[in-house]
């Protein structure tokens, strides 16, 4: 992929503002998406990965919207993580050394889930 570490990004929850599934459709990105790619992209290989790549269609769905709100040209749509150097994700914890406790996995809420309970 080049000579420049990868950053994985998740697509729903993390550049858009997912609220779930619902009907499918995209929602608009994330305040400070489109300006925090720009300003990564000189730095890092970005891919942006999503379980929507899985339905047909989705790749080009993806790509489509990511144009229509000025995301930089050469972004790589996938639905495979790629061995990243880091990966930003909505419904992800950080290991620490330590092995969280299975009850916190259970009561993990994504940023926008306890947004919407505010």
């Amino acid at each position: 992929m080049g000579g420049k570490p990868i950053l994985a990004i998740d697509f729903d929850g993390t550049l858009h503002n997912y609220k779930g599934w619902n009907d499918g459709k995209m929602g608009f990105p994330n305040e400070g998406a489109v300006e925090f790619v720009k300003e990564a992209m000189p730095h890092f290989q970005i891919v942006v990965v999503s379980s929507r790549c899985n339905d047909p269609g989705g790749i080009e769905e993806i790509a489509s919207w990511l144009d229509q709100y000025g995301f930089p040209q050469g972004l790589l749509v996938t639905d495979q993580r790629p061995p990243a150097y880091v990966s930003l994700d909505d419904r992800a914890m950080t290991f620490c050394g330590m092995w969280p406790q299975v009850r916190d996995l259970m009561a993990f809420d994504p940023w926008w889930k306890k947004d919407m309970l505010r």
